[in-house]
């Protein structure tokens, strides 16, 4: 863990409560408390995104596996200490700042476990950036349908913690129209793992169109879109 002995790293209080979350997060994985940075310029760092807001984090955390989001997540439910999951930051209304605990899912977890071009699925961390997705598809003729401005740097959790869209969702989809599956991440540390959806349906129509896998720590609509024309060469997540 790196920390910042200077003033300006929080009130009694606050060092109380980051004290009590690490000896719990200790206690819970020995080997998680080695991600966490509570230095003056990691918190500067993630004070703020792309919005007009800023707000200083007690610490911020660079997991390295699901296994150590998990212990976060109950290390800091345990103690009450707030917490904001990031991926690159590139909201514009404040989403992935917070003055709790910043978990930055996007240093470690972005990984492409798989791509299957005849289901037109893939299974992704939530730390992919969506144009690596978008370049792995290529070769097949397949898409993430979603396409916002950002997506040089945008990652797909954060994607779907936003519902992004784009000027071609009508003819794509929101994000939520192309996510099959996640693996859910509860307050409690938990990963149930959500039922298999049906994605929006694909037309006969000579465009490219979406890829999906399943999304570690993100959520998806419970019920299923109604089947709208869609490209037919889009994947889902």
């Amino acid at each position: 863990m790196i920390v910042d002995s200077s003033p300006e790293s929080g009130d009694g209080v606050s060092k109380d409560l980051l004290g009590d979350f690490v000896s719990s997060l200790a206690r819970i994985d020995a080997g998680a408390p080695d991600c966490l940075d509570s230095s003056t310029l990691a918190r500067a760092l993630y004070s703020s995104d792309a919005s007009i807001y800023r707000v200083v984090p007690r610490a911020v955390a660079r997991p390295r596996s699901v296994d150590e989001v998990a212990a976060l997540m109950r290390a800091a439910a345990e103690v009450g200490l707030p917490v904001t999951t990031r991926g690159a930051g590139t909201s514009c209304a404040g989403n992935a700042i917070g003055e709790g605990l910043v978990i930055d899912l996007a240093r470690h977890l972005h990984t492409i476990h798989s791509l299957d071009p005849e289901s037109r699925t893939a299974v992704v961390d939530p730390g992919v950036i969506q144009d690596r997705l978008q370049d792995a598809g290529r070769p097949h003729g397949l898409r993430f349908g979603p396409d916002p401005s950002t997506s040089t740097r945008c990652t797909i959790g954060g994607m779907i913690g936003n519902n992004a869209c784009g000027p071609r969702a009508l003819g794509y989809g929101r994000t939520c129209d192309n996510v099959v599956q996640a693996d859910l991440l509860t307050a409690a540390g938990d990963i149930p793992r959500s039922a298999r959806r049906q994605c929006r349906g694909f037309a006969s129509v000579p465009v490219e169109r979406t890829l999906p896998r399943r999304i570690w720590g993100s959520s998806a609509p419970s019920s299923a879109p109604s089947p709208v024309r869609c490209p037919a060469t889009s994947w889902s997540i």
